[in-house]
């Protein structure tokens, strides 16, 4: 299987190649809010949780010729050994993804984010002296495709991988499903953006 990152690259070097990717949107034209479910891809934590499906939430704009964004995905993980306590994670992140632009209102867009995941481990007498929260540093990848549904609604796929720096580091692979919807930024939040 083939690194995160060099898809990433290749994705960002080759992108720009025929395709449309100016709108001619300025910076903070638009806000795109989404909103889905959170699924895993694979086995996240060598068999000892086994992560649940989640939920997450999404707030973009353009900046830079791409879109900027703020997220947030929460899902539990159940122990899967006995030996381990339940936990819910709740990851936020910043981010900046490249869009390219299809015919039929379609676009792609492919990019990286970082941010902090937070472990809530839950209470049980069986593990009282396990760490009860633990914060930890994230950075990772995403590749997402939206289209058209109708009007200002839209939907999205995403593919998203996180890096979690802990003592042992942690990859997680998710997928988002879900809608979006784009309107135009109030004059206020543009002129206080810019």
């Amino acid at each position: 299987m083939p690194r995160p990152w060099l898809v990433l690259a290749v994705w960002l070097l080759c992108a720009p190649v025929g395709a449309q990717t100016d709108t001619g949107h300025q910076a903070f034209d638009t806000i795109r809010l989404a909103g889905g479910v959170s699924l895993p891809l694979g086995d996240s934590y060598d068999g000892r949780w086994a992560v649940r499906p989640g939920a997450w939430a999404h707030a973009s704009t353009e900046f830079v010729r791409g879109r900027a964004h703020l997220a947030v995905q929460v899902y539990d993980n159940d122990n899967g050994t006995e030996t381990t306590p339940d936990f819910l994670a709740v990851q936020g992140e910043v981010g900046w993804g490249y869009p390219v632009h299809l015919p039929a209102g379609i676009s792609a867009t492919g990019g990286g984010h970082l941010g902090a995941i937070r472990f809530r481990f839950r209470e049980n007498e069986q593990f009282s002296g396990f760490v009860q929260d633990e914060t930890e540093v994230t950075a990772g990848l995403f590749a997402r495709a939206e289209a058209p549904v109708g009007g200002r609604l839209g939907g999205f796929a995403e593919v998203h991988w996180i890096r979690v720096f802990t003592a042992e580091p942690i990859s997680l692979t998710r997928v988002q499903v879900g809608l979006s919807l784009t309107f135009d930024s109030p004059a206020w939040a543009r002129r206080f953006l810019r």
